[in-house]
């Protein structure tokens, strides 16, 4: 419960007896404020603690230094927003359900902010809703600003975006790319759990990787205001990491330092090197956030290498990848059966094999669930495996809701990963959501600009949205960076089609053929397009290429189903759309949510409207 003590021109003073409830009032003020259009967006703060109370004017006035640092946080809220202090949020987290109020509550770190007139900084949070809170740092006024703000204001440039580039192999052995890609891609993670920092991905960093471009241009590409270069040398046991932070300006040196230290000492050593990068940009980290960062956690050298190596064959993104991939990391856990990293990844890797189609849907499903309940019994809630789970729940389970939770609470811990990124965004786009899984994509195509499933996902939302020429328009502008990526043409394709163009469908479609990708994805799209074009032979032989391939392939029945709708042999096709109903083919709903089964081959036939309607595909803005 809570008390109004008073009021101050447009501003109200209320108390509560506790924090959670406190979060709670606010988080529902701020809700039904969203949605009444003629009511004001309001600013509120939260902060917990002691005060004094005295009777005053026949009332009750709340005394206390609480009372002051409360109206400063609450002055830096943005319009709609929930500000909380640390204190408030390691409180009400606790006693406030995930989706107690209906949806999941964000809860965003923004570091510690200098508050005039008081002497220790301020960790400053944000407790909101997805689509109706503003979720992003409030900006700094002459009261509050961002701690170690001064110097930038004095001259030194502010540092909030990086990159970390490719770290050099300087060991002896040329054959450990593996491992030193890994420990660049481990950097980036550790920098990304610092909320004030903005770090590339991996993949769009590795890009990167042996280039002869200057610095300043690569900086440029990327929207970075500082580069991070290392090199790794390894001899046995041993391990020097060596690591220095670049302007990207001036390209002057602002720091260099070395770190040295054993294989079993390798995750200390590169969460000191985050910790010092983040003293040299002027950082104020979070209890929160140093906490993890220091702890010490020695790993099992030879478990270590198989997980790392598992990693890497996973980002080639090929069958045979995956498969190796799996062994590497099942070694990990033969080596080390409590390896919670090595859990979540395992279970990443199998998330990944329903799409790639390695094993079948039901295996991939079922061991990527017990992995990923592995590793966070072991080691917590970690960034893979809820993404694991996430994925899961979008693409096998239709629970688009929960797979949002997921992939929100995965990119609150990795904020640098694109994937989860995209895994929300898609969520959104599926719930109908579709300007909240906009700006999710331009998160992802920012922090990670070559990486094509934020502009593939663009394209998709745009599709959804009946906009094929602005789709047309974004996928022909970034095709050619992907040239191996099926699905971006795909996607092209579908855009055509939406238009009633089926000669350039058929066309796209040609190309899609060509692509050495999954052939159950590949062969899909093209059969139908050639189907309508009028190309009955072309659609034909595609047809005898899907039902040549080996029983159980993931995805097949749906796809054979789909072109022989196209072809008006509907009384074959529908039992094969049950069939792929009933494994939850997810490439199936992405094609029914992007429209093709709104054309009339698709539209006339009852029984088959019936079966996308349990689908549950909401259509709403």
């Amino acid at each position: 419960t809570g008390r109004i003590i008073d009021w101050a021109g447009d501003g109200c003073f209320l108390t509560f007896e506790t924090s959670s409830a406190a979060v709670i009032f606010g988080l529902k003020l701020q809700e039904t404020h969203h949605w009444e259009a003629q009511l004001p967006r309001v600013r509120i703060g939260i902060h917990v603690g002691e005060v004094s109370e005295k009777a005053f004017n026949g009332g009750v006035r709340v005394e206390g230094l609480i009372v002051d640092l409360t109206a400063r946080i609450g002055g830096l809220a943005r319009a709609g927003q929930v500000l909380i202090s640390g204190a408030v949020y390691q409180s009400a987290r606790q006693r406030i359900g995930e989706n107690e109020l209906g949806k999941p509550i964000r809860w965003e770190t923004y570091g510690l902010y200098t508050l005039k007139g008081f002497d220790e900084a301020v960790d400053v949070r944000e407790a909101g809703f997805e689509r109706i809170s503003p979720l992003s740092a409030p900006p700094a006024s002459e009261k509050a600003w961002p701690a170690g703000a001064e110097k930038a204001a004095s001259g030194k440039r502010e540092i909030r975006k990086i990159a970390v580039l490719p770290f050099t192999n300087i060991s002896d052995a040329p054959d450990q790319e593996w491992f030193v890609d890994g420990m660049t891609e481990t950097l980036i993670a550790e920098l990304a759990k610092i909320k004030a920092l903005t770090v590339i991905s991996r993949t769009s960093v590795m890009y990167y990787k042996k280039t002869v471009k200057p610095l300043r241009e690569i900086a440029r590409e990327l929207g970075v205001h500082a580069l991070v270069e290392g090199s790794v040398m390894r001899a046995g046991n041993r391990l020097r990491i060596t690591a220095q932070l670049i302007d990207a300006d001036t390209d002057a040196h602002l720091w260099a330092e070395r770190y040295d230290g054993t294989m079993e000492e390798v995750l200390d050593l590169q969460s000191n090197v985050a910790l010092a990068i983040a003293k040299q940009v002027n950082v104020a980290l979070t209890p929160e956030e140093t906490a993890p960062l220091k702890q010490s956690r020695p790993v099992n050298p030879e478990a270590f290498e198989a997980l790392m190596k598992g990693r890497h064959l996973l980002h080639d993104a090929t069958v045979a990848g995956f498969e190796k991939s799996v062994k590497w990391v099942e070694q990990a856990l033969a080596i080390d059966p409590e390896y919670a990293d090595a859990y979540a990844w395992l279970a990443a890797i199998y998330a990944q094999n329903i799409i790639y189609g390695t094993v079948s849907h039901e295996v991939a499903h079922t061991r990527a669930r017990i992995a990923a309940r592995e590793a966070i019994h072991l080691g917590g809630e970690s960034a893979p495996a809820l993404a694991a789970l996430g994925q899961l729940s979008r693409i096998t389970d239709l629970d688009w809701e929960q797979a949002l939770a997921y992939g929100l609470r995965a990119a609150e811990i990795d904020p640098s990963d694109s994937h989860t990124q995209t895994l929300c965004a898609m969520s959104l786009m599926y719930m109908g959501e579709f300007e909240a899984a906009k700006q999710r994509l331009v998160r992802a195509m920012e922090t990670d600009p070559f990486q094509p499933l934020g502009y593939l996902g663009m394209g998709s939302v745009l599709l959804v949205q009946k906009k094929p020429a602005e789709a047309i328009e974004l996928l022909r502008n970034h095709i050619d960076k992907f040239p191996a990526f099926a699905p971006m043409r795909a996607a092209l394709l579908l855009a055509h089609a939406q238009r009633g163009d089926w000669i350039e469908a058929a066309r796209e479609g040609r190309l899609l053929l060509k692509y050495p990708a999954s052939r159950a994805m590949t062969l899909s799209l093209p059969g139908v397009c050639l189907a309508m074009a009028g190309d009955l032979d072309g659609a034909n032989a595609v047809l005898e290429e899907l039902r040549a391939l080996p029983p159980g392939v993931p995805l097949v029945a749906g796809v054979i189903a789909t072109v022989l709708q196209a072809l008006g042999r509907s009384e074959e096709a529908y039992p094969l759309f049950l069939q792929s109903y009933r494994s939850r083919d997810f490439l199936l709903v992405w094609h029914i949510r992007l429209g093709l089964f709104e054309h009339p081959v698709f539209k006339t036939d009852a029984r088959l409207q019936r079966l996308v309607d349990r689908y549950g595909i909401k259509s709403r803005e």
